[in-house]
């Protein structure tokens, strides 16, 4: 929406958006802040909260949120 609104062709911003891998995306945004909550030692409820939350403010959608947030805790939640 915001490019259509800057005058983007709707055929550029379709291209462009398959393009994109939204599961990297959303890892990349959403490693750094979960990696400090484990390390705080927060519980997985509150990891899913706040991980979950971080992600759906930055326009990923639920699913991909959602999915995101489990990868992350049991990959981080292991070490």
């Amino acid at each position: 929406m915001e490019l259509r609104k800057l005058g983007v062709d709707q055929e550029v911003i379709e291209s462009t958006l398959e393009e994109l891998d939204e599961t990297a995306g959303a890892r990349k945004a959403a490693l750094k802040p979960a990696t400090r909550l484990v390390e705080k030692g927060c519980t997985h409820e509150m990891f899913r909260r706040r991980i979950g939350d971080l992600l759906q403010r930055r326009g990923f959608n639920y699913g991909t949120a959602i999915a995101t947030v489990e990868e992350l805790w049991q990959e981080l939640s292991q070490n």
